[in-house]
């Protein structure tokens, strides 16, 4: 019969190696979780600004934008505020009309 004797310094290596590879599996998922979660706030706010492809063009016009201005907006990445790329591009129209 073999005697398996694990001295208190390989003890102490294995539990700092799987201290280790658990704080980076942690981190890992938490990236992930967040990532996940700022991905759904996006896409809810996505689906928000679709209300504005229903309006009329006289209502555009009065929100001082055009429906292919919206339509641009829409059509942009998730990851780019459409509301925010809209009121950005109606202040670029805005300085040219002055």
């Amino acid at each position: 019969m073999t005697n398996i004797s694990i001295t208190h310094g390989a003890l102490d290596t294995r539990l700092v190696i799987f201290t280790s590879v658990r704080n980076f599996l942690v981190r890992r998922y938490d990236n992930w979780r967040e990532r996940r979660r700022t991905r759904r706030a996006q896409k809810e706010a996505r689906d928000a600004f679709q209300h504005v492809l229903t309006l009329d063009d006289h209502m555009l016009d009065d929100l001082g934008v055009t429906r292919a201005n919206v339509e641009w907006a829409a059509n942009l990445p998730l990851s780019q505020s459409a509301s925010l790329e809209l009121q950005r591009l109606r202040t670029i129209d805005r300085s040219y009309m002055a």
